[in-house]
């Protein structure tokens, strides 16, 4: 499990990334933020799986765009998975677009993997075009997550993307090798 301080980093981080709080859409967010730093200062993480299938059933995309984060944070596998099944099982579309903004806008790594990871499961053309977008990640980690996501789906269309990728990182190599021969 991360310890306390830094799951509480983690959540507090995105929450002032998403604006959680404020009126009307965000009051469960801010709810959830607070029920998360409790955890995290607490270093309670037993609960967290129950509390992630609430933050999906609000159907509010602040809160939602907190799951990431939270299952990250407190980690375990179960509460990995737990966020991860929360994301896949998703019906509401302005959710499945705040989750496609954490992709867009979050450091740490382990919540684009998670959200990713997610989207893996799911049939949608909007997590389609986030896999997509994510192979061309300079980070390796979200590449690599983005890759299975599609070869979990069984999609060829970031086949391009990744082609793409691949090219321009390896151009230097092969040029190398070929020198070398």
């Amino acid at each position: 499990m991360v310890a306390p301080s830094a799951g509480l980093a983690v959540i507090l981080a995105a929450a002032a990334a998403l604006g959680a709080g404020g009126g009307g859409e965000g009051k469960s967010a801010t709810r959830f933020e607070k029920e998360l730093e409790i955890m995290a200062k607490g270093g309670r993480a037993v609960a967290i799986g129950e509390l992630l299938r609430e933050m999906a059933a609000s159907g509010d995309p602040k809160a939602i765009a907190l799951i990431p984060a939270a299952g990250v944070a407190l980690f375990s596998h179960k509460n990995y998975e737990a966020a991860v099944e929360a994301i896949a099982g998703l019906e509401d579309e302005a959710a499945v677009q705040a989750l496609a903004g954490v992709l867009r806008r979050a450091k740490d790594y382990r919540q684009r993997t998670l959200v990713l990871e997610a989207f893996g499961k799911r049939s949608d053309a909007a997590t389609l075009e986030a896999i997509a977008a994510e192979v061309k990640s300079g980070i390796v980690h979200v590449q690599v997550a983005a890759i299975r996501a599609a070869r979990a789906r069984k999609e060829r269309g970031p086949i391009g993307p990744l082609v793409e990728v691949l090219e321009g990182r390896w151009k230097a190599r092969d040029r190398t090798w070929y020198e070398a021969r």
